[in-house]
C-alpha cells in the first residue's frame, strides 16, 4: 500500500516563479504550517463570584464583556459580570529596579520609564503597554528608582511636594515635565531644574488632583501585570497576543498577555464592603486609643494576613468595632473569612495573641457568631443568605483578654448580587 501525499495548492501557477515541476508538501510541514497561523492560547482559571473554578485555554475576550475558554475540548463563554477574577499565572510581581512607578489617585500603578510632558501630562514607556500620557491631575505620586519611605509621601492638599534622596523635602508646584527632571517653582527658591536622579518621591497636591473614576455602570478590569502594573479600565478584546484596554485614566492600552497575573473584575454580580462606604460606624476603645478600621489592610498598615494566606481585598479592624452596611434588598449572599490578624514581629515569628468574639447581623438579627476566636483558629468562613435584607452588621467585640492584640480582619469580604 502506498500512502497518498498531501499536496498545498496556491492560487498561482509554478510556472510564474520559474520551476517546471509542481511541489509537494509533505503532511507534517503543513500540521505545522497550521499550527503557526492558530491564535495563541493560554492556560487560565477563571473564579467565578458563586465560588466555581474553571480551568481551561483563554482563547478570547470581547467588549461585552465576555471571556471564552476551551474547557475539554469544547468552548465555554463566560460573562464578567459572573467572574471574581481570570488567574494566568502563579506569580508574585517582580518590578524591574530601574523602572519609575507613576501612581495614580484610585490606586493603579504603572511601572516604565518618563520620556517626558508638559504641565498637565507625564509621558510614560514602558515595556508592557509601550508609550502612555498620564493627566497630572491623576496622579498621586512619582516614586522614582530610589529607596522609599515606609509610608507613602504624601503633598499637602495646595502645593506639590518633592521628597530628594537626601530626606529633604520642598514644597511648591512642578510646571512641567522633561525627561530628566522637573521644572519646579517654589516660594524659597524661584523658579528651579530639579534632576530625577536627586529625588526619591514627587507627591502631586491633594486638591489638584481627581481619581480616574470608572463608568457608573458596566463592568470594568484591574490588571495585575508582572512588572508590578496595577491599571483598571473597560475591556475591548484580545489581539494577536496583547489584551486590549480602555484605561480610566484615559489612554487606549494594548498589554503583552504573556506578561499578565491576573485579571480581576468590578461592578458585576460581586461587590467588596471595601469598595463601599458603610451607613454606621462604631468604634469603642477599651480605654483611651481608637484603631480605625482600613480597606484592603490591617489596622497596622499591612496586608490582611490569616495563617499565612494573604487577602488582597477586606477590612481590617480592632475590637470593639461595629461596622453598619444599606444593602436595600440589592444582595443574595454575604461572604467572607474572618479571623485575627498574624503580622510578622520578626523574620521567624508570628502572633499568636488576640482573642474577639464575633458576630453577623442581618437586619438586627444574628445570623452568625463566633466566641472566643483567636489566631490559633485560622480564617473562618461565613456565608450567609442576604434575600431581602436591608442592612448589614459586622461585629468585632472584646474577647476574654481584654482588648491586647485584637487585630481582626473580614478578609474577602463581599457581597453578591
Amino acid at each position: 500500500m502506498t500512502q497518498a501525499k498531501s499536496r498545498l495548492h496556491f492560487g498561482f501557477r509554478i510556472s510564474d516563479f520559474g520551476f517546471q515541476s509542481p511541489i509537494r508538501i509533505p503532511q507534517s510541514a503543513i500540521l505545522l504550517l497550521l499550527l503557526l497561523a492558530a491564535p495563541a492560547v493560554l492556560a487560565a482559571r477563571a473564579l467565578t463570584v458563586d465560588g466555581e473554578a474553571i480551568e481551561g485555554d483563554l482563547v478570547a475576550i470581547d467588549a461585552t464583556p465576555a471571556v471564552e475558554l476551551r474547557v475539554g475540548g469544547a468552548a465555554r463563554r463566560i460573562p464578567c459580570a459572573d467572574l471574581q477574577a481570570i488567574e494566568l499565572r502563579a506569580a508574585e510581581p517582580s518590578p524591574a529596579r530601574e523602572s519609575t512607578a507613576l501612581v495614580l489617585r484610585n490606586g493603579d500603578r504603572l511601572l516604565g520609564t518618563i520620556q517626558g510632558g508638559s504641565g498637565r501630562v507625564v509621558a510614560v514607556k514602558s515595556p508592557l503597554f509601550g508609550a502612555a500620557e498620564i493627566p497630572l491631575q491623576a496622579l498621586a505620586r512619582i516614586e522614582l528608582p530610589a529607596p522609599q519611605p515606609s509610608q507613602p509621601f504624601q503633598a499637602s492638599e495646595k502645593l506639590d511636594r518633592l521628597l530628594f534622596r537626601n530626606s529633604e523635602t520642598l514644597d511648591g508646584t512642578i510646571e512641567s515635565v522633561e525627561p530628566t527632571g522637573l521644572k519646579f517653582r517654589s516660594d524659597l527658591l524661584g523658579q528651579v531644574d530639579v534632576q530625577f536622579d536627586r529625588l526619591a518621591t514627587i507627591a502631586l497636591a491633594g486638591q489638584a488632583g481627581a481619581a480616574p473614576k470608572p463608568p457608573e455602570e458596566g463592568v470594568h478590569a484591574i490588571i495585575h501585570a508582572a512588572d508590578g502594573t496595577v491599571v483598571t479600565g473597560q475591556l475591548k478584546g484580545l489581539r494577536d497576543g496583547k489584551l486590549e484596554l480602555q484605561a480610566h485614566f484615559g489612554a487606549p492600552l494594548a498589554l503583552g498577555l504573556d506578561s499578565l497575573l491576573r485579571i480581576e473584575f468590578r461592578g458585576g454580580r460581586l461587590v467588596y464592603l471595601s469598595d463601599l462606604e458603610p451607613a454606621e460606624v462604631k468604634e469603642t476603645p477599651m480605654f483611651d486609643l481608637v484603631w480605625h478600621y482600613r480597606r484592603d489592610r490591617s489596622v497596622d498598615g499591612n496586608p490582611l494576613c490569616l495563617r499565612g494566606r494573604v487577602y488582597r481585598k477586606g477590612l481590617g479592624v480592632h475590637s470593639r468595632c461595629e461596622l453598619t452596611y444599606d444593602l436595600g434588598g440589592a444582595y443574595r449572599r454575604f461572604l467572607s473569612d474572618v479571623g485575627i490578624d498574624k503580622e510578622e514581629k520578626g523574620k521567624d515569628e508570628l502572633r499568636e495573641d488576640g482573642n474577639v468574639d464575633v458576630k453577623v447581623l442581618v437586619d438586627g438579627k444574628v445570623l452568625f457568631e463566633r466566641k472566643g476566636l483567636t489566631a490559633r483558629d485560622g480564617p473562618v468562613p461565613i456565608d450567609i443568605d442576604l434575600t431581602g435584607a436591608k442592612r448589614l452588621t459586622l461585629l468585632v467585640d472584646f474577647g476574654d483578654k481584654l482588648d491586647i492584640c485584637d487585630h481582626a480582619d473580614w478578609a474577602a469580604a463581599r457581597l453578591i448580587r
